[in-house]
């Protein structure tokens, strides 16, 4: 019954959310949390589909406007807080993230970005070897950046990894942040 439905209902679905996601931005922010409830019902496969086809062309839509940072990182909160960070992570959904901490001017912008990472991606996929490298990376060229806003970016990922997983801060953070120190 359930793949009946399914198959009935999801192309009339899709064209629905499509709708809201094309709408004024203060509209489709206000349906976006709504729209991922809705996707992440569906089957892994669909999911990924749906992340690509809806939330992915909204991304790129954001990022070509003027003031859509504060948009593009609500969304992106939203994704890491709703769906699986494997799945995001797989998906590159993260390369918007490390754009906005390498990129963004606006401090509030890139703090929002680093602690979705520390949070939502370091604490749960660090500990696995298929981003360990990827992460560590990012965190390492931040840490030993000559800039300084770059090493406040590390301290706020550090900080959001060790509200989320205290072990994970110690054994990826800490002695870094001490050898720094002295």
């Amino acid at each position: 019954m359930y793949l009946v439905a399914y198959f009935y209902f999801a192309p009339f679905f899709v064209t629905v959310l499509n709708h809201f996601l094309r709408d004024s931005e203060e509209i489709s922010a206000k349906v976006l949390p709504t729209i991922c409830k809705l996707i992440s019902k569906f089957p892994e496969e669909e999911k990924t589909e749906l992340l690509d086809s809806l939330v992915r062309t909204k991304i790129e839509s954001i990022t070509t406007m003027k003031n859509g940072r504060d948009t593009m990182v609500k969304m992106l909160e939203q994704l890491f807080e709703m769906f699986s960070p494997t799945q995001l992570m797989d998906s590159n959904y993260h390369e918007y993230l490390f754009d906005v901490v390498r990129n963004e001017r606006a401090i509030k912008y890139k703090l929002r970005a680093a602690q979705v990472i520390g949070s939502k991606i370091v604490v749960p996929l660090i500990k696995g070897k298929k981003h360990r490298a990827l992460l560590t990376s990012l965190t390492d060229d931040l840490r030993q950046s000559k800039h300084f806003r770059e090493r406040q970016i590390y301290i706020q990922i550090a900080a959001s990894a060790y509200e989320a997983d205290n072990e994970i801060f110690k054994k990826h953070f800490a002695k870094n942040i001490a050898q720094d120190l002295e």
